[in-house]
């Protein structure tokens, strides 16, 4: 009966270092973790801060009447480059008239904090 105790508390005193080494590791990796998650968060708040600077910088230029700079080509400049009459249409109705409507909204306080 003696040497049965004996085996199986020696076999309890192995489990318990084996869970003691695993927990151990387990809380090395989670420090680990836990730190390149902390590195991730300052950079994303980095970038946020970044994004906000130019986002305020680009409002600001539109309530200043800011103008895009380079004129609208006409259709015959898009045509010698080989652009179908249908290309140019979805130009002027796609593209120009989304631009014209997201500058709208920034020069009328969309992106006021």
């Amino acid at each position: 009966m003696k040497t049965s105790m004996e085996r199986v508390t020696t076999a309890l005193r192995g489990d318990m270092c084996r869970l003691q080494k695993t927990n151990k590791a387990l809380l090395e990796s989670t420090g680990r973790e836990k730190n390149a998650l902390r590195n991730d968060i300052e950079a994303l708040k980095s970038d946020n801060r970044a994004l906000e600077w130019s986002l305020k910088r680009l409002a600001s230029k539109v309530q200043e009447g800011w103008k895009y700079p380079v004129a609208i080509l006409p259709d015959e400049y898009w045509q010698s480059k080989g652009y179908e009459d249908e290309a140019i249409d979805g130009l002027h109705v796609g593209f120009l008239e989304e631009l014209k409507t997201a500058v709208s909204e920034l020069e009328h306080g969309v992106c006021e904090s």
